[in-house]
């Protein structure tokens, strides 16, 4: 069977996507990448933190710099995003 490239979680915080992402990833033998787990590290503190000493912008220059990161380098990709829902970026390279 034929898969796409590159799968994309998009969700509420608690939908389930950190739970049917790597079980998903597992069955496609796709990596996995969490993105909130990629930005804590880049940012040496918690998403929490970063809220509240950056901000909501911050944050989503530190989100979209991973994104950007992960799809420059990988072909094959399973992406965890914890969005907001107040606006979304379509990346053409992703499409």
């Amino acid at each position: 069977m034929n898969y796409p490239d590159n799968i994309f979680l998009v969700g509420f915080s608690g939908s389930g996507k950190s739970t049917i992402g790597p079980l998903l990833a597992k069955e496609l033998n796709y990596e996995f990448y969490d993105t909130d787990s990629m930005i804590e590290e880049k940012a040496g503190m918690g998403i929490t933190d970063i809220f509240v000493k950056g901000g909501e912008l911050k944050f989503r220059k530190l989100e979209a710099a991973i994104i950007e990161e992960i799809i420059k380098n990988i072909k094959q990709i399973l992406l965890y995003l914890n969005p907001y829902q107040k606006s979304l970026v379509i990346c053409p390279k992703c499409a």
